[in-house]
């Protein structure tokens, strides 16, 4: 590396010297471009929008700043427009401002000089007296996101640069140049449709990227980490998504989102991330259990393209489902390790770490995947009991439970203990019917996957499907092994390999099966205690996500299957060779083939979305409302101050996030309720400033789940109210921190005692 640093240190220095120039413009101060005082205003005519006069802007990030007051039933669309009438040069969705929304702001991006800039406003049954005060700053997030770019480009034309090195000195073989471009092809290939300007909005969509803002929002305000309320939600009464869908992940955006890139331009770089760590972890997966690069390559690329996969990322915008299947490799890794290896073999017990990893992610990342992961993990455990109950694979599977349970408790206590504790809307949906939500069985063989539109029939129905490349390996496997073929070989190598993926295929077919509406799920749902279980996961077509990452997993095995079986079957050795490449380039082409059209198909048909402020997007897009109180829905939020029952006086009200502060005066001599705009969750601390009998949160809460303080009588004093969740969030936290120390010490400890072996 230091012979790499002294021969491109006229590189390295051009580049520090880039990044220290774009620092202190990350730190400027912010410029006021623009003001207009409400009473000042000049309007046209009565009833029509306002415009502002023509001003300049350069190039850069700025923010629309709007006070108003606005009365009941009314409000105001505000946006920041061009008369140039050049493509998109000026990027902005603008926004709607709600009766109760004092403050409003949005960013404006500015990709070239414009002199013919205008600020609007469109008045719903409102007058201009509504309209207080517009503001446009241009801020510093410019400068941040150049230097976030730079240091990107760096860092990739530095990693080129080291990689060319470690290839010219023979430190890269041939082989693992050709893993390296044909995954990097792949993740391109299937990050196509988001390489254009615009995105696509799939079904859940919106509720991923108010999470993705509501993360952003939560953080700057500096009340939660770990998040467990977001504030965005519902009108600023804030929503419990963070403590029932894990976000680890979604962090990524969220910081993005904080950096200055907007929200699609965030929601794009975290897709492209996700590709890759798809790509690269399939990868790792599946050769550490092959042993083939070769195979671990054909197995990645096909998951990597898999049209269940693509589905959930551009079709459905299911975050938690794609983030999901990044990791169920992983759990196949170390399953296959555990029970394919002998307990007494070299590097036995390193099996539960992709275990660990694999099954902690899938808790952060989806709650119903990393549960079907579990069921699957179960069946296989009983299938092969005999294996499971030998005491070094049973300590190693009590390891790794143990070991998920210690490292996520900061994120599984609460989400228990909110459970326990109230009642949500979630609670009822778990047991409906979900059998016919299964997909049709011809849609298994629709071997072209579009974008999608339905379930009915064959037009247009989503891509439930694990490929044309893993039904023909299946059916292939299946043909040969169960129909009767002589074996040339009958060595516990090539028996025990048929063995491995005749049960893949096995279980492909069972779990697309079930991923039917034949499979009884119905009748399963009718289990008790199971029953609840098996309906939670809402769609049997979920099952394809398994489906998909065993459909690969079994593809790589079976090249290796294939291989063999030519090798040792009566053709010559050249003719075997050549035969087994040309069927893995079939292979191969069947599957870019099919991707080349599913993304192509998603593009041309999809209709183009700019999201440039989440704004424009509001803040009830909670699909089904799981996380709501139980009798509440999200019709009934809106905007609004607090609510006091007669005899009681609030003022100097100031809201930030989910904390409040405000004076308040109970004249009577009877305990009143004040009613917040926070969703009443349990969890909020009230602090006050006097020693005599205190305000209390109520158990009771408002009219709509608005949360409620109990006010003595005759109290008069200030109120803090904010949310902090319970002591036992403060111990789960600890305690997987100490998890996460003590793996690493060890880890540490570990390889330095290696180190010293080698020495010795």
């Amino acid at each position: 590396m230091y012979n790499i640093i002294k021969k491109y240190k006229i590189l390295f220095l051009l580049q520090l010297i880039c990044i220290l120039l774009c620092l202190p413009k990350c730190f400027a101060q912010e410029e006021l471009v623009y003001f207009q005082d409400g009473g000042n205003m000049s309007y046209g005519q009565e009833g029509m929008p306002y415009k502002s006069e023509l001003i300049s802007l350069n190039p850069g990030v700025y923010q629309f700043r709007v006070r108003a007051d606005i009365s009941k039933d009314a409000s105001l669309y505000l946006n920041v427009c061009s008369e140039q009438g050049s493509f998109r040069g000026l990027r902005c969705n603008g926004a709607n401002m709600f009766a109760g929304q004092e403050y409003l702001d949005f960013e404006v991006y500015v990709l070239q000089k414009d002199d013919r800039v205008y600020l609007q406003c469109d008045f719903n049954k409102t007058d201009y007296s509504a309209l207080q005060s517009m503001e446009l700053y241009r801020v510093n997030l410019g400068a941040r996101m150049l230097l976030f770019v730079l240091l990107l480009f760096f860092a990739a034309v530095d990693f080129l640069v080291i990689y060319r090195e470690n290839i010219l000195q023979g430190k890269v073989k041939g082989g693992a140049q050709k893993v390296f471009w044909i995954l990097a092809a792949s993740v391109l290939l299937s990050y196509l449709p988001y390489t254009t300007d615009y995105m696509n909005i799939g079904a859940d969509s919106c509720f991923h990227l108010l999470r993705i803002e509501g993360l952003k929002e939560t953080l700057l305000q500096g009340g939660q980490f770990p998040v467990r309320v977001e504030s965005y939600w519902l009108y600023d009464h804030g929503y419990a998504n963070s403590t029932f869908y894990g976000d680890l992940f979604l962090l990524i955006p969220a910081l993005l989102r904080i950096i200055g890139f907007s929200l699609m331009t965030s929601y794009k770089m975290f897709v492209f991330a996700v590709m890759v760590a798809t790509a690269w972890i399939a990868y790792y997966s599946f050769k550490r259990c092959t042993g083939s690069a070769n195979a671990a390559l054909f197995g990645a690329v096909i998951y990597t393209l898999a049209p269940y996969r693509i589905y959930n990322v551009y079709n459905r915008g299911a975050v938690g489902e794609y983030l999901g299947m990044i990791f169920i490799p992983l759990v196949l890794c170390g399953l296959y390790g555990l029970y394919k290896d002998a307990p007494d073999s070299e590097g036995y017990k390193k099996h539960k770490i992709p275990l660990i990893v694999g099954f902690s992610c899938l808790l952060q990342s989806h709650l119903l995947t990393c549960e079907m992961m579990v069921v699957f993990t179960a069946v296989i455990c009983l299938a092969f009991w005999r294996k499971t109950f030998q005491k070094t694979t049973f300590m190693q599977l009590l390891q790794v439970a143990f070991g998920c349970l210690l490292l996520n408790i900061w994120f599984w206590l609460p989400l228990l203990w909110m459970m326990a504790g109230d009642s949500y809307v979630l609670t009822g949906s778990v047991t409906e019917s979900i059998q016919e939500r299964g997909t049709l069985f011809a849609e298994l063989f629709q071997f072209f996957p579009n974008m999608g539109g339905g379930q009915e029939g064959m037009y247009q129905a989503e891509p439930f499907q694990v490929g044309i490349t893993v039904t023909l390996m299946v059916l292939c496997v299946c043909l040969v092994i169960l129909g009767g073929k002589k074996r040339r070989e009958t060595s516990a190598k090539r028996n025990s390999l048929d063995g491995d993926i005749l049960f893949m295929a096995g279980m492909e077919i069972v779990i697309l099966l079930m991923s039917t509406r034949y499979f009884l799920w119905d009748l399963l749902g009718r289990i008790p205690v199971l029953g609840v279980i098996f309906s939670s996961i809402q769609f049997p077509t979920r099952m394809m996500g398994m489906a998909s990452a065993l459909g690969a997993f079994f593809a790589a095995f079976f090249i290796i299957w294939a291989k063999e079986e030519l090798e040792n079957g009566l053709w010559k050795q050249g003719v075997a060779s050549k035969l087994f490449v040309g069927i893995q380039s079939v292979l191969l082409i069947l599957t870019i083939g099919t991707s080349v059209y599913h993304v192509n198909d998603i593009v041309y048909r999809n209709d183009p979305v700019w999201i440039y402020n989440a704004e424009n997007i509001g803040t009830v897009s909670i699909v089904c409302g799981e996380y709501l109180l139980a009798g509440t829905h999200e019709s009934q939020y809106y905007y609004h101050g607090p609510v006091a029952q007669e005899g009681l006086e609030w003022s100097n009200y100031e809201k930030k996030g989910l904390d409040i502060c405000l004076d308040v005066q109970n004249k009577t001599e009877t305990e009143k309720y004040l009613e917040l705009p926070l969703t009443g969750y349990k969890g909020y601390r009230v602090e006050c400033s006097k020693d005599k009998e205190l305000p209390r949160i109520s158990d009771e809460r408002g009219n709509h789940g608005d949360l409620r303080v109990a006010v003595p009588a005759g109290y008069e004093g200030t109120l803090e109210v904010s949310y902090e969740g319970f002591g036992c969030y403060r111990v789960a936290e600890v305690i997987s921190l100490t998890t996460i120390i003590g793996i690493c010490l060890y880890a540490m400890y570990h390889r330095r005692m290696q180190w010293t072996v080698k020495k010795k």
